[in-house]
């Protein structure tokens, strides 16, 4: 029964959550009784975060002590997504600076993640000071940044982006919002993108996405700015799922 399943796991979590922050220790004692793997990683995660939250180094200390693979790994994100709840710079720089491959892209964008949902503009900051010595790790943090600034205020977000020098960043930061504001609302970034010369690039990539919920609407948008190369991924997405409308769409314009 799904409603059992839910309220199962609601009950996991609640108790991980408890224990993260009265009974660590206890808390990945338990887990090795849970069966489920999916049931263990994810009370394992809400154990590590909640610990992380007072007592960070001890947290990761016992992250580093499980045997190395998926549990390892979600734990140290965890851990790390705690601490920068309360001190995200700082858990930025020591995922960076002790973490190694998939462990420290989850555990930075985690913690990005997490220092967006309260100061996105100051999140966006660290990671574009990062991109002037570490580009590829700037690109994870500023990704997590603009999908989580992108839900609360896209324009706030596409304005810090616009201060940016051309360069890698400044597409990297531009893309990430863009592809969640298509998400979320593609006729308010369509209309951005129309108003604002100088982004033509990603004409094509939000026509794709607003495709996938209104072709109709994405087709006259670009139609309408006279942009043949946003108009392929349109027509790619809306041939397969209904060829005839498609067909009709393009007769008629």
């Amino acid at each position: 029964d799904l409603s059992d399943e839910a309220a199962r796991r609601e009950q996991l979590q609640n108790l991980g959550a408890e224990l993260g922050l009265k009974q660590p220790a206890e808390g990945l004692a338990l887990r090795t009784l849970i069966r489920k793997a999916s049931d263990q990683q994810a009370f394992l995660a809400i154990v590590m975060r909640n610990w992380s939250l007072s007592q960070p180094q001890a947290a990761l200390a016992a992250a580093k002590q499980l045997p190395s693979g998926l549990l390892r790994r979600t734990a140290s994100a965890a851990a790390i997504e705690g601490w920068a709840m309360t001190s995200p710079a700082v858990a930025l720089d020591w995922a960076s600076k002790n973490l190694a491959g998939s462990s420290r892209r989850e555990a930075m964008a985690r913690a990005a993640s997490a220092w967006a949902q309260n100061s996105p503009q100051k999140a966006a900051q660290w990671a574009s000071k990062l991109s002037s010595t570490n580009l590829s790790e700037s690109a994870i943090v500023i990704e997590e940044v603009m999908r989580e600034w992108a839900l609360r205020d896209p324009k706030a977000a596409t304005a810090w982006c616009e201060t940016l020098a051309a360069g890698d960043f400044s597409d990297q930061a531009h893309s990430a919002l863009f592809f969640k504001w298509a998400e979320i609302s593609p006729a308010a970034a369509a209309e951005w993108l129309t108003q604002n010369a100088g982004h033509e690039w990603l004409i094509p990539r939000v026509a794709a996405i607003w495709a996938a919920v209104a072709p109709v609407d994405a087709a006259n948008w670009i139609y309408d700015i006279h942009h043949e190369q946003g108009l392929s991924p349109i027509m790619l997405s809306w041939a397969d799922d209904a060829p005839e409308e498609a067909l009709g769409w393009c007769k008629a314009n």
